[in-house]
């Protein structure tokens, strides 16, 4: 086997796509992960609220 210029470079070639591919679903994995974790808060404040609803509610109904 004759090792030649050109199949180094379509070597190359080949292993920055991969590179380039693998790269861009790394970018869109921790998107996905920053975008799940806003979310998370957001219904954890969602909770939150909830919680301090029921609360009062309950106080009212003991006042009564």
């Amino acid at each position: 086997m004759t090792i030649t210029t050109g199949s180094i470079e379509a070597r190359k070639s080949e292993l920055q796509k991969q590179h380039d591919e693998l790269s861009t679903k790394i970018n869109q994995g921790k998107e996905a992960i920053r975008s799940m974790d806003a979310q998370l808060l957001l219904t954890s404040g969602a909770i939150q609220q909830c919680n301090f609803f029921l609360n009062m509610e309950k106080k009212d109904v003991k006042d009564k």
